[in-house]
């Protein structure tokens, strides 16, 4: 779940707030910090992440503005991540702050890249069966900077079910545009899922080193309303030899110091979340020239405080004859992998 926290910018206004009022822009320069967090928790992971930020305002212009980390950062913050099940607290772990030491690339790059985590071993099961598989997660910060006192509450979703293709049987994956691949999931229509396909490899390097990289690409499933939100349908997405090809050729870029690239291995990952998360990024991705306020589920703030459940099925190849494709069609032949 990490590269999820940090590949998805914190899209919500940071910077200047601004009103319309015959179609002239005031900004508000001395409004109060709003506290905005961005938590996406997968119970699988070891290690959980809450990102916190805060609004700003000023004269300034607001580039400048937000590489001043003071402004982007409270000073004195207490943070708790609780299990419950039940409603009922059944361990807790402290959130401490972390100075992440690799960062994306934009206006939040200068000065520290703060993150609250915590370690899922740091929680005391007492042997309950259900514990970190059912029942909800709660986030309790305080900032003394301001005063304020935030709570906010996710579920735990239920493990999504992959039928095809099954964890723990690793398979040959074949293909063609009359037959393609088929990834089966059952699906409900109250939750968010995200089907995620790995693509493993190894670049090996002009001077003789080898790195292993992958790729990944990512097909959303929004909620979507039915009668029945919480029974399960059948969905069957297929996977077509020139879409795949494609998508890899958009992936990796070509690079001089490259001799070749050997495939490794695909990973497919089922992701099921609360429909929080799509609601938020829905409207914080919305057009600008539509007013649309952005989704929260914060209160005393800003962001969303959700949770996923992932299933994985890895470690497929691809067969003698998809391989023969990779390396020889004319969409992926300029990347250079070989056939073993």
């Amino acid at each position: 779940m990490t590269s999820l926290i940090l590949g998805i910018a914190m899209t919500l206004p940071l910077a200047v707030f601004i009103v319309s009022c015959d179609n002239e822009l005031v900004p508000y320069k001395n409004s109060p910090p709003v506290p905005v967090i961005y938590g996406v928790l997968d119970p699988s992971d070891s290690i959980f992440y809450v990102k916190l930020e805060r609004t700003f305002s000023g004269d300034s212009d607001a580039m400048v503005l937000a590489s001043d980390e003071s402004k982007r950062y409270f000073v004195s913050v207490s943070a708790r991540l609780d299990y419950l099940n039940n409603n009922n607290e059944v361990a807790s772990i402290n959130l401490v702050p972390m100075d992440l030491s690799e960062k994306q690339d934009g206006i939040f790059t200068s000065g520290r890249n703060l993150i609250y985590c915590g370690h899922k071993n740091d929680f005391t099961n007492n042997g309950d069966p259900d514990f970190l598989v059912k029942g909800q997660f709660e986030l309790s910060l305080y900032i003394e900077d301001i005063n304020q006192q935030i709570r906010c509450v996710t579920e735990i979703p239920s493990k999504p079910v992959f039928v095809e293709p099954k964890p723990g049987i690793p398979t040959k994956i074949f293909f063609s545009n009359e037959t393609p691949y088929r990834i089966i999931f059952y699906r409900q229509s109250y939750y968010y899922y995200e089907v995620v396909i790995l693509f493993k490899y190894f670049e090996n390097l002009i001077d003789g080193s080898s790195e292993q990289k992958q790729i990944e690409f990512r097909t959303m499933y929004p909620p979507y309303n039915s009668p029945f939100p919480f029974n399960e349908r059948w969905v069957e997405q297929h996977l077509t030899p020139q879409v795949f090809l494609n998508r890899i050729a958009r992936q990796i870029n070509t690079n001089e110091k490259v001799d070749s690239r050997r495939f490794s291995s695909i990973d497919f990952i089922i992701r099921k979340g609360n429909p929080d998360y799509y609601n938020y990024f829905h409207s914080v991705n919305a057009d600008l020239s539509t007013e649309v306020r952005p989704q929260s589920n914060i209160s005393n703030g800003m962001g969303v405080f959700t949770c996923f459940a992932s299933t994985v099925s890895s470690g497929h190849t691809l067969n003698s004859a998809a391989l023969y494709v990779l390396c020889n069609d004319s969409t992926t032949r300029h990347l250079k992998f070989v056939y073993p």
